[in-house]
C-alpha cells in the first residue's frame, strides 16, 4: 500500500505469488507489466490492487450471473492497457490458497474476451482461440497497402545452408511482397559464386558484394542502405522457415507505432527451443529464455505459447521498420562487430520507448553459428570478451534488472528456475 501512496499515477499494482496447493507450493514470478502477454494470457489473475479511478473507468456493465475475481481482474487490466494506463509490479511474494480456486479460474473468461475483441477493433488486431482454454491468440493486422519487406542475408560460402534458407523463404512464405538481399562476404568457392550469379537474375533477389573482413554489424548496415523495403528482416543464412505466415505475423507487430524490434520463435534441428526471447543478465550479458525446452512445451507460466514484450530478441531473425532502424543508428559496427549487436539494438529501441516483441507463431529452424564458427579460441575469443566488456560498460548488463524477467529467478540457467535463497 505504501507503493500506491508514493505512486498515485499508477492505476494498479500486482505482486508475485506463492500458491499453496497440496504438499508442493508453486511460485509465480511475474514480469513487469507486459501488455502483449496480458492480451493472450491472464498472468496477473490475482494479488492485484486497483485505484478507484481504474475500476470506475472500466465501466463494467454486464457481469453475468457468476464471474470470478480472476476474470474481473483480467478485464480491468485489459481496459487499463487499452487506454495506456500505468501498472506497477512489486516483486514480492504473497501467499495464496490454490485449493480455493474454482474449476474455471484459469480459463480465459468470456468477459475478458469480449473486451479484448472490442479493443482489437480500435487498435487493429483480431482474437482467435488458443491451443489451451486459458490462452487466446492475438493477431495484429499487417498494413493494408502490403509494403515491401527487404530480407537481408549475409553469407560466406556454406552453399548448402544458403540454398536451404533461400529455398525455404521462397517455398514457404505466404507474404508475397518481399525482396531478398544476399550480402556476399568474400565467398571463395566456385559453386557459391556460380549460385550467386544465377540467383542475381531472379526478380526478387539482389546480390551485394561486401569485400571487407567479416563484421556482422557493418554488413547489415550496408545492406539496409541499399534496401528498398519499408521494413527489413535481418536473417541468418543458417535459418530455415517452418511456418508460412512467419513474415505476415512479424510484420503485423512491427507495423505498430509503439513497437521496435520483433523476434521469431527459433528451434534447433532437434526441435528444442533455440530462441524464445532474450533475457538481459544471463551470464552477465544476455541469453535466450527457455533454451533447449522441447517444442510443444508451454514454458514457465505459458510463456512459450504467448506473445510477449522482451528486452531483446535475436537478429538471427529480426524484423523492424527501416525508419526505426535508422533512427536507432543501426547496428554498432565499431564496438559490436559480431556478438550482442542485436541486444544492443533492442536496448536502444527500449530506451527510446519502443516495445520489443517476441512472437511464438513465427517459427523457423536455426542451425546456430554453423557458418560462423566458435568464439572460444584465438582472436575470436579476444573479440568476444571485448564485446562482453563493452555491453557491461554501456548497459551494465551484469546488474541489469530485466523487466521481462524477475529478480526472484536465477540468472545461472535459462529455465526460469527460482534462486536459491538459503
Amino acid at each position: 500500500m505504501c507503493e500506491a501512496v508514493e505512486h498515485p499515477e499508477c492505476d494498479a499494482f500486482y505482486s508475485d505469488v506463492i500458491i499453496c496447493r497440496g504438499s508442493k507450493p508453486v511460485a509465480e514470478c511475474r514480469p513487469a507489466f507486459c501488455p502483449d502477454y496480458l492480451r493472450e494470457y491472464n498472468y496477473i489473475a490475482s494479488s492485484v490492487v486497483f485505484s478507484k479511478g481504474a475500476i470506475e473507468n472500466a465501466l463494467f456493465t454486464d457481469y453475468g450471473d457468476v464471474l470470478s475475481a480472476e476474470a474481473l481482474n483480467h478485464t480491468c487490466l485489459l481496459h487499463i492497457a487499452g487506454n495506456h494506463g500505468r501498472v506497477a509490479h512489486l516483486p514480492y511474494f504473497l501467499l495464496e490458497d490454490g485449493n480455493s480456486e474454482g474449476p474455471d479460474a484459469k480459463k480465459f473468461s468470456k468477459l475478458a474476451r469480449q473486451v479484448l475483441e472490442e479493443l482489437g477493433i480500435r487498435e487493429g488486431y483480431s482474437v482467435e482461440d488458443g491451443e489451451f482454454s486459458e490462452v487466446v491468440r492475438v493477431d495484429w493486422n499487417p498494413p493494408a497497402d502490403a509494403p515491401l519487406v527487404s530480407i537481408i542475408i549475409p553469407t560466406k560460402d556454406q552453399l548448402d545452408l544458403l540454398c536451404q534458407c533461400i529455398n525455404s523463404v521462397f517455398q514457404k512464405t505466404s507474404w508475397e511482397n518481399f525482396e531478398i538481399i544476399i550480402v556476399n562476404n568474400q565467398s571463395a568457392q566456385k559453386e557459391t559464386q556460380d549460385y550467386l550469379e544465377m540467383v542475381s537474375g531472379f526478380p526478387k533477389v539482389k546480390v551485394l558484394d561486401y569485400s571487407k573482413p567479416f563484421n556482422y554489424s557493418a554488413i547489415n548496415n550496408f545492406a539496409v542502405s541499399k534496401a528498398e523495403g519499408e521494413f527489413i528482416v535481418l536473417l541468418n543464412n543458417d535459418v530455415e522457415v517452418i511456418s508460412p505466415d512467419w513474415l505476415s505475423i512479424m510484420l503485423g507487430q512491427a507495423a505498430r507505432e509503439e513497437v521496435g524490434c520483433v523476434g521469431a520463435n527459433l528451434f534447433f534441428p532437434d526441435d528444442t527451443h533455440q530462441h524464445a526471447g532474450v533475457i538481459v543478465g544471463y551470464g552477465g550479458v544476455a541469453g535466450h529464455a527457455h533454451k533447449f525446452f522441447e517444442r510443444g512445451h508451454r514454458g514457465y507460466m505459458n510463456r512459450l505459447i504467448c506473445t510477449q514484450n522482451y528486452s531483446a530478441v535475436t537478429a538471427a531473425c529480426l524484423l523492424i521498420s527501416k525508419k526505426k532502424f535508422l533512427e536507432l543508428g543501426g547496428l554498432d559496427e565499431v564496438n559490436l562487430t559480431v556478438a550482442f549487436n542485436d541486444v544492443d539494438l533492442c536496448l536502444k529501441a527500449a530506451a527510446k520507448g519502443y516495445l520489443n516483441v517476441w512472437v511464438p507463431g513465427a517459427m523457423l529452424y536455426h542451425h546456430e553459428s554453423v557458418s560462423r564458427g566458435s568464439d572460444k579460441f584465438g582472436e575470436a575469443k579476444i573479440r568476444f570478451l571485448n564485446e562482453i566488456a563493452f555491453m557491461k560498460s554501456r548497459w551494465i548488463t551484469d546488474k541489469f534488472e530485466d523487466r521481462a524477467y524477475n529478480r526472484n529467478l536465477t540468472l545461472k540457467r535459462e529455465d526460469f528456475s527460482l534462486k536459491k535463497f538459503f
